[in-house]
């Protein structure tokens, strides 16, 4: 379920983007600063400070089996993206 975040653009399409949908719940879960997000266009971000969006540091990712997880997850949202859907 998606839940209404403060509006901000994604620093790589400049899509506007006021919400947020957690990929492990079936609640509303709020995001908070340091979460990571994938915006339609592909981009792997993270939530800053008052939720605004920004490029995600990879160095705070940790371990590397996460960093797959996002690729993966980008991968997806990119294949979908090429098959219109």
């Amino acid at each position: 379920m998606s839940v209404r975040v403060p509006a901000s653009h994604c620093p790589d399409c400049g899509e506007l983007c006021d919400a947020a949908t957690h990929a492990s719940s079936d609640g509303e879960v709020m995001p908070v600063e340091g979460d990571v997000t994938i915006c339609m266009c592909g981009s792997i971000l993270q939530f800053g400070p008052g939720l605004v969006l920004e490029p995600i540091d990879w160095s705070k990712v940790g371990e590397s089996s996460l960093k797959m997880k996002l690729l993966r997850l980008q991968n997806m949202v990119l294949d979908m993206k090429g098959k219109g859907r």
